[in-house]
C-alpha cells in the first residue's frame, strides 16, 4: 500500500533526525528504547508525529508507540476514523 509506505517513510525520518542516526539503520520492529532513543526522545518524537501528521496522540496511546512499526500501525488507524 503506497499510503502505508509514505507514511513509514515520514515516521522514519522523525525517528532518524531525533535520534541523529541515518534512517536506514534504523528497523521498524525494535523499539525506539532499543535504538538509542531515551524519554525525552520518545516525548519529542510523539510531538513531532501529531505536528506532522495533524492529530493529538493522548498520553495512553504515545505510552504504546513503543516502535516505528507501532506508529505507522497507529496513524494508520487514526486516518480511518
Amino acid at each position: 500500500m503506497v499510503e502505508k509506505t509514505a507514511i513509514q517513510e515520514k515516521i522514519t525520518t522523525i525517528v532518524a533526525d531525533q535520534l541523529e542516526k541515518n534512517a536506514d539503520v534504523l528497523s521498524v520492529i525494535d523499539t525506539l528504547v532499543d535504538q538509542g532513543a531515551d524519554e525525552l526522545d520518545c516525548i519529542e518524537i510523539v510531538m513531532r508525529l501529531e505536528e506532522a501528521f495533524g492529530l493529538e496522540i493522548n498520553d495512553a496511546d504515545a505510552q504504546r508507540l513503543l516502535s516505528i512499526q507501532d506508529m505507522v500501525n497507529y496513524i494508520i488507524s487514526r486516518s480511518k476514523e
